[in-house]
């Protein structure tokens, strides 16, 4: 039996995960907010990580980004990331397509493809502010993806949209997943939302908040 099991390991090993955490605590102002949290995300994998406001879900994604350090434990991330956030977080003095090629290193004609993508293909010369929020979402999406990441980091990239636009904008993702096969963590407060985009949904809860599955 042992042999057996020995040799199956052997025809199919387990891959590794594309991002593991092992974390025993993570602190923010001196204060630890986040307990022990153990994660894996294989690649083609979709995680929507769930919990109260304030909890800490934001504060995760800073420590997987590497943009929060005040943390004991292990993370081990791929080396590509990007990230789509409430705040689009554009640059507002270059037009569209300069908001993809300086961020990502694509050509403008690959900027413009992109553009197209995402259903911007007559506002590739607007600036940021002669967008609407729902446009300069979309631009953002774009961006996050041209840079053709390991892992995307999403955190609550739908809220504050109305439903129809909401849903125009969770089937634009769900379109330019399954083209490219991207890895991702969404944070979100919305079980519905997690649920229609998500393989596996996890919530954030407690003080310190820990990990738990929800069914």
């Amino acid at each position: 039996m042992s042999i057996l099991s020995d040799n199956l390991k052997a025809a199919f090993p387990v891959k590794a995960a594309l991002l593991h955490l092992d974390l025993r605590s993570v602190s923010a102002g001196g204060t630890q907010i986040i307990g022990p949290v153990t994660l894996d995300i294989h690649a083609g994998e979709t995680v929507a990580l769930t919990g109260p406001s304030g909890v800490g879900k934001t504060t995760l994604l800073r420590v997987i980004s590497g943009l929060h350090r005040d943390y004991d434990g292990d993370v081990t991330r791929p080396p590509r990331l990007s990230a789509v956030f409430q705040n689009p977080t554009l640059l507002p003095w270059r037009r569209a397509w300069q908001n993809l090629t300086l961020t990502t290193g694509i050509s403008k004609a690959q900027a413009l493809d992109w553009l197209i993508a995402v259903g911007l293909t007559d506002h590739a010369d607007h600036f940021p502010e002669q967008m609407s929020l729902g446009q300069q979402r979309r631009l953002a999406l774009a961006r996050a993806f041209a840079a053709s990441p390991d892992l995307l980091l999403m955190d609550e990239a739908f809220v504050s949209l109305d439903p129809k636009l909401a849903d125009e904008m969770m089937q634009l993702f769900e379109t330019l997943r399954t083209r490219h096969g991207t890895t991702t963590l969404l944070v979100t407060h919305d079980r519905t939302e997690a649920a229609r985009l998500a393989d596996r949904v996890r919530c954030l809860d407690g003080s310190p908040a820990t990990l738990r599955t929800t069914v």
